[in-house]
C-alpha cells in the first residue's frame, strides 16, 4: 500500500472595496476591489505567501479607452503597479461586473509569536481618452493573517498514552511533546497551583533527573510523589499545570508558550487528623475522685487536637451527637486545639469531633461516656418522741427520741446519707444541731417538758442536696393553763403565751358547741368587727347547703357573713357563698386544680412540649405518648384517630400519554410556478406576469383528511426510596385517654 503524505496548509481569505470615485456626473463613476488570501509557509519561515488581485467596474459603456492604470501594496513591500494599454482592452466590456485587472504575490514576515497584522493598499485609475479619465478609485484595510503555531503542543497521559484530566498522588504522568520545529528549542515546567492562586513552579528536566537546559526527548515521565506533594504543594493544591516554552535556535529569545492542567486527587490517606482528650466534669458539683458523671450535675467539656497533614491547614472542626443525629451543634473555625463544652449531662452520649482542611478532607474521632442517674434525696420517716431516763415513752419525759430516716441517689455507691436534727426550746432563738450517726438518737441532754418545742430534720446528700420537714412538740398535758400574766390561756397544755399576749391555745381536739366569737381589729376600715366561726356538718338544709361534707361559716354581727363547704370525697369541689345585710348569695364553685385539667385539656387532648416531661406529672390524668409521628386535621380524607403514612416516601418512574384532538379534513394550496421553475407568487400574479404565452405549472396538495396525533411524554421521577420531608420541628407529644 502506498502511503501519501498530505501537506495540508492553513490560509485566509478577505475582500474588501475600494472608495467609489466619480466624475462631473454621477455615471461617470469607476470602483476598484482587492480580493486577498494568505498561505502560511510554516513555523521555521515563520512567513506567509499573501496573494492579491485588483478587480474594478464602472457605470457607462464609454470604457473603450487604452490607458488603464492602477498599483497595490501590501505592507511595507514594494508597491505593485500597471498600465493596460494593448488591444485586448480596447473594447473590454466593464460595466456589468467586476473586472480583474491585475494579480500580485507578497510574502510576509510574522511576528515572533507567529501573529501577523498587515495593511493592503489599492488603486484604480479610469481609463484616459474616455468619460473617466482622471476618475480615480482608492481605498485600504488591515487585515489579520492566521497565526503560525511556532510553540511545540504538549499532552499528559498515563505511561499507556491513554489522556487523562487526573492523577492521584503516587501515580506517574507521561508529559508529550509535539515539537513544531527541529529548529527551536523548549523548556518545560510544572506549576502547583493553590485554590487561593498561590503557585511553585517546577523544572521537569530538573525533576526528571535530566541536567540539560532544554528537552530532547517526545516526552518525559513524571512520578508525582508524597514527598514532592509535601515540599511545593500549597496546603489547598488542587490541580497542575504543565507549560512548554519554545525559543528560537539559540535558545534566548521566547516565541510562545503552550499549557495543559491536570487535577490532583489526594489519596484517602491523606486525611488531617483529630485526636480527643478524656471526657471530663469541668464543674464543682460531683466530686473528682468519684470518677463518674452525675445526671444534671456534671458539667461535661471534651478536649480536642485537629491538624492537618502534607501542609493542609485546618478550615473547620465541629461536633455532634449520637443522642441528636443530624444535629450540627458547634464551629470553630481554625483552632488547632480546645475544647467544646458539652453542656450539663443528660444521657449516655457519643460524641464525635470532625475537621475538614483546605483541600476538603475530612477526619473525625468519637469518644463515648455513661451517665449515672440523680434523684433529690427524700426524707421518709421524721418523729419526735418525749421519754424518760428508762426510754420510756410519756408526755412529761425530759429527753426526746427522735427517728430520722430518707433516700438519696447511689451514684455508684459513692453517695453518702446525711441526717441532720435541730432543736429549739420554747421561745428561744438559739437551734441546738444533732448529727444522728443512724435512724434512731436520743437527744443527750433534758429539756423542759413544760414548754413547747420546734425540732426541724433535714437529710442531706454529698452533693449538697436535702430535703426538710419540721414538727413541734408540744407541752406537757395541762388541762387548763394560763401564762404568767393570765391574759392567755390553754386548753389540754401548758400556755406558750408571752406576758404580754392574749390569745387562747389547745393542746387536746376542741368542738365549740355555740360557735366562737372574733374580733380583728385590723381590717381596712380600722374599725372591729366581731362575730362567730362555727364548723359543722353539711345538711340539706332549705339554705341550699350541699350535703356529704364539712362546711366552715363565719357570721358577722353586722349582718355578714360567708361559708365555705368542702366536700368529704375530695372530688366533688369545694363551693363558697356569702350574704350580706342577711341576704344570702348562690353557692360558686372553686375551680380546683382537676376542674382545670377538665376545662383546658379533656379526654382525647393532644399536648406538645420540647420537655421531656408528661403531663401527668403536673396536670393529672392518663397519658399515653406519641412517638414519630406527624398530626393532620381530620376530615373528608381523614378519619379521626386515623393512622398512616411512611417515613420513607417513593417517587416512581412513570410516563404519561397524551392525544390531540383531530384537525379535521383539509386541503393545502402553493404558489404557482411558471415553465421556468420561478417562483411568482398566487396564480393571479402568474397570468398577470407571463399572460398566456408561457404554460403556467400549478402543484396542488389534496385533502389529508381527518387525523390525530399520539406524541409521549418523557418519563419523569425515579425508582428509588427518598426521605421526601418539610421542615420540621421535634416536639414530645402526648393524648389524653383518661
Amino acid at each position: 500500500m502506498n502511503k501519501i503524505k498530505l501537506n495540508i496548509q492553513k490560509f485566509a481569505s478577505g475582500s474588501f472595496y475600494l472608495n467609489k470615485g466619480t466624475g462631473d456626473a454621477s455615471w461617470k463613476s469607476l470602483q476598484g476591489r482587492i480580493d486577498w488570501t494568505s498561505v502560511s509557509n510554516g513555523s521555521v519561515e515563520n512567513t506567509s505567501t499573501v496573494t492579491t488581485k485588483l478587480y474594478g467596474r464602472t457605470w457607462t459603456g464609454g470604457t473603450s479607452g487604452r490607458n488603464w492604470s492602477g498599483s497595490v501594496k501590501v505592507g511595507s513591500n514594494s508597491t505593485h503597479s500597471f498600465t493596460k494599454m494593448d488591444s485586448s482592452w480596447a473594447n473590454k466590456e466593464i460595466a456589468a461586473d467586476y473586472v480583474l485587472f491585475q494579480t500580485y504575490t507578497d510574502t510576509i514576515k510574522h511576528n515572533d509569536d507567529g501573529i501577523c497584522s498587515v495593511t493592503i493598499n489599492g488603486v484604480l485609475n479610469g481609463c484616459t481618452g474616455t468619460s473617466l479619465e482622471g476618475v480615480t478609485s482608492s481605498g485600504s484595510q488591515t487585515v489579520t493573517l492566521d497565526t503560525i503555531p511556532r510553540a511545540s503542543e504538549i499532552s499528559v497521559t498515563d505511561t499507556a498514552g491513554n489522556a487523562i484530566t487526573s492523577a492521584t498522588v503516587g501515580n506517574t504522568i507521561r508529559v508529550n511533546i509535539n515539537r513544531k520545529s527541529s529548529g527551536f528549542k523548549e523548556k518545560l515546567s510544572l506549576v502547583f497551583l493553590s485554590l487561593d492562586g498561590d503557585s511553585q513552579e517546577l523544572d521537569i528536566l530538573k525533576i526528571s533527573g535530566d541536567e540539560t537546559d532544554f528537552i530532547t526527548n517526545t516526552y518525559y515521565d513524571i512520578l508525582i510523589t508524597e514527598n514532592m506533594f509535601n515540599e511545593y504543594f500549597p496546603g489547598d493544591a488542587n490541580s497542575i499545570t504543565i507549560s512548554a516554552t519554545t525559543y528560537t535556535a539559540e535558545g534566548v529569545r521566547v516565541l510562545d508558550t503552550n499549557s495543559v492542567s491536570i487535577n490532583i486527587i489526594t489519596p484517602s490517606t491523606m486525611t488531617p487528623t483529630v485526636t480527643l482528650g478524656e471526657i471530663y466534669d469541668k464543674g464543682n458539683i460531683v466530686p473528682s475522685d468519684w470518677n463518674i458523671f452525675i445526671k444534671g450535675k456534671s458539667d461535661l467539656y471534651i478536649p480536642y487536637t485537629v491538624a492537618g497533614v502534607n501542609n493542609s491547614t485546618i478550615e473547620y472542626t465541629w461536633l455532634t451527637r449520637e443522642s441528636a443525629p443530624g444535629e450540627f451543634l458547634t464551629d470553630q473555625r481554625n483552632l488547632l486545639t480546645g475544647e467544646f463544652p458539652l453542656g450539663t449531662a443528660k444521657q449516655n452520649d457519643t460524641i464525635t469531633v470532625h475537621t475538614q482542611d483546605s483541600r476538603d478532607k475530612t477526619a473525625n474521632a468519637s469518644k463515648s461516656f455513661t451517665v449515672v442517674d440523680y434523684t433529690s434525696p427524700v426524707l421518709t420517716t421524721y418523729t419526735a418522741q418525749k421519754v424518760d431516763a428508762d426510754l420510756n415513752l410519756t408526755d412529761s419525759g425530759e429527753y426526746v427520741l427522735f427517728e430520722i430516716d430518707g433516700t438519696v441517689a447511689s451514684c455508684e455507691g459513692k453517695n453518702e446519707k446525711k441526717r441532720y436534727i435541730g432543736f429549739k426550746s420554747g421561745s428561744s432563738i438559739n437551734w441546738i444541731q444533732i448529727t444522728a450517726e443512724g435512724a434512731t438518737v436520743l437527744m443527750d441532754q433534758p429539756i423542759n417538758p413544760n414548754q413547747q418545742n420546734t425540732i426541724y430534720f433535714k437529710i442531706e446528700d454529698s452533693l449538697g442536696e436535702s430535703d426538710v420537714a419540721s414538727i413541734v412538740l408540744d407541752s406537757a398535758f395541762n388541762l387548763m393553763n394560763f401564762n404568767s400574766t393570765m391574759t392567755a390561756v390553754a386548753i389540754g397544755k401548758k400556755s406558750n403565751a408571752a406576758a404580754d399576749e392574749k390569745k387562747f391555745e389547745t393542746g387536746i381536739p376542741t368542738r365549740f358547741i355555740k360557735g366562737v366569737k372574733s374580733k380583728n381589729p385590723g381590717n381596712v376600715n380600722t374599725q372591729s368587727v366581731e362575730g362567730s366561726l362555727v364548723v359543722k356538718r353539711a345538711t340539706n338544709a332549705d339554705d341550699g347547703t350541699p350535703t356529704n361534707g364539712v362546711v366552715l361559716e363565719y357570721s358577722g354581727w353586722t349582718g355578714w357573713g360567708g361559708q365555705l363547704y368542702m366536700a368529704d370525697n375530695g372530688i366533688t369541689g369545694c363551693y363558697f357563698n356569702g350574704w350580706s345585710d342577711g341576704v344570702r348569695g348562690s353557692w360558686q364553685k372553686m375551680i380546683m386544680k382537676n376542674d382545670l385539667l377538665e376545662m383546658i385539656y379533656p379526654v382525647g387532648s393532644i399536648y406538645m412540649s420540647v420537655e421531656n416531661n408528661s403531663p401527668q406529672n403536673f396536670l393529672g390524668g392518663t397519658w399515653t405518648p406519641l412517638y414519630d409521628r406527624m398530626l393532620v386535621g381530620a376530615g373528608n380524607s381523614y378519619a379521626v384517630n386515623s393512622t398512616g403514612g411512611s417515613k420513607d416516601a417513593t417517587i416512581v418512574a412513570h410516563t404519561h400519554t397524551a392525544s390531540i384532538a383531530s384537525s379535521g379534513a383539509h386541503a393545502h394550496t402553493s404558489a404557482a410556478l411558471a415553465t421556468t421553475g420561478s417562483t411568482s407568487g398566487s396564480l393571479a400574479e402568474a397570468f398577470t406576469k407571463y399572460g398566456t404565452t408561457r404554460n403556467i405549472r400549478i402543484p396542488f396538495s389534496g385533502n389529508d383528511g381527518a387525523h390525530t396525533h399520539t406524541p409521549t411524554i418523557a418519563s419523569t421521577g425515579v425508582s428509588a426510596t427518598n426521605a421526601n420531608m418539610p421542615p420540621y420541628l421535634g416536639v414530645y407529644m402526648w393524648k389524653r385517654t383518661a
